[in-house]
C-alpha cells in the first residue's frame, strides 16, 4: 500500500493578494486510515518442503498546510486564520505459515514508514501587515506494525521482522516581517503512537541466515524507503537504527526482529 495524501490551503509563491481590509481564513485538514495485510493460504503441504513467505509494505506520506507560500504577498488584510490538521492511522500486518514433510520456511516481514506533517506557516517574503493572526498546526499519525511466523514441519524456521519507521511533525511559525495592530499567536501540537511487534512462530531462524540482524533490518528498511521515494513519498528520514547487540556483540541470527524508530516534534 502507497499512499501519497496532500491537503493544501495556500497562496502560492509570487501571487499578490489583496484583502480590502477584510478577514483570510486558510484552512486545511485531512484525515486518512491505510492498512496492508499480508496472509497467505494456510494449509498448504508437501512431502519434504512447505514454505510460506509474507511482505506487507505501508508506506504513508501525509502533509496538510496552510499558509503562505515562498514570496507571496498579502496585502490589506484583517483577522487572518491559518490551520492546518492532519490525522493518519496506519495497521500493517504479515502472517506466514507453512506445513511441510520435513522443512518448513516460513518468513513474515511487515514494513511501515508513516510520514505525518502539519504546517501552518508564512514562508519568508514582503513584510505582512495583518489585524491579528492565529497560525496552528496539528498532526495525530499512529502505526501498529506486526509480523508472525507460524510453521509446522520436522524442522520449522520462522523469521519475523516488523520494522516501523516514523517522522510526525506539527509546525506553525512565520519567516517574514509581519506588522499586527491585534494580537498574533503560533501553536501547534503533535500526538504520536508507533508499535512494533515480531513473534517467531517456529523454532528459530536458520544459521545460514543472510547477514546479521543489523544488516536484515536495514535491507528490508532501504526497500521500503527506496519504494517511497520512487512513489512521490519521502522516505525512511535520517534517524538511525540502534544495533542489536549484547555484551558479546552483535546478534547474527534473529527468529523475530522489530524495530520501532520514531521523530515526533511540535515547533512554533
Amino acid at each position: 500500500n502507497i499512499a501519497n495524501v496532500e491537503t493544501l490551503a495556500l497562496l502560492r509563491s509570487g501571487s499578490v493578494t489583496d484583502a480590502g481590509s477584510g478577514a483570510v481564513s486558510l484552512s486545511a485538514t485531512s484525515s486518512s486510515t491505510s492498512t496492508a495485510k499480508a496472509r497467505p493460504k494456510f494449509g498448504v503441504s508437501g512431502e519434504s518442503v512447505g514454505i510460506g513467505a509474507s511482505v506487507a509494505l505501508n508506506l504513508v506520506d501525509d502533509r496538510a498546510e496552510a499558509g503562505l507560500d515562498l514570496g507571496a504577498s498579502l496585502v490589506n488584510a484583517g483577522a487572518v486564520s491559518l490551520s492546518a490538521t492532519t490525522a493518519h492511522a496506519m495497521t500493517t500486518e504479515a502472517t506466514a505459515g507453512a506445513t511441510g514433510g520435513s522443512v518448513a520456511v516460513a518468513p513474515a516481514v511487515a514494513v511501515a514508514i508513516s510520514n505525518v506533517h502539519a504546517l501552518a506557516t508564512l514562508d519568508a517574503g514582503p513584510a505582512t501587515a495583518v489585524g491579528s493572526l492565529a497560525a496552528s498546526a496539528s498532526a495525530t499519525g499512529g502505526a501498529t506494525t506486526t509480523a508472525a511466523g507460524a510453521a509446522a514441519g520436522s524442522v520449522s524456521i520462522g523469521v519475523a521482522v516488523a520494522i516501523t519507521l516514523a517522522d510526525h511533525e506539527a509546525e506553525a511559525w512565520s519567516a517574514r516581517n509581519l506588522v499586527a495592530t491585534g494580537a498574533v499567536s503560533f501553536a501547534a501540537t503533535m500526538g504520536s503512537t508507533t508499535l512494533s511487534d515480531a513473534v517467531a512462530g517456529a523454532t528459530g531462524a536458520p544459521d545460514s541466515a543472510a547477514g546479521n540482524v543489523d544488516s536484515q533490518a536495514a535491507g528490508e528498511r532501504s526497500f521500503a524507503s527506496s519504494t517511497q521515494a520512487a512513489n512521490g513519498g519521502g522516505g525512511s528520514g535520517a534517524s538511525s537504527a540502534p544495533s542489536a547487540s549484547t555484551s558479546s556483540g552483535s546478534v547474527s541470527v534473529g527468529a523475530a526482529v522489530a524495530v520501532n524508530i520514531a521523530d515526533a516534534s511540535a515547533r512554533a
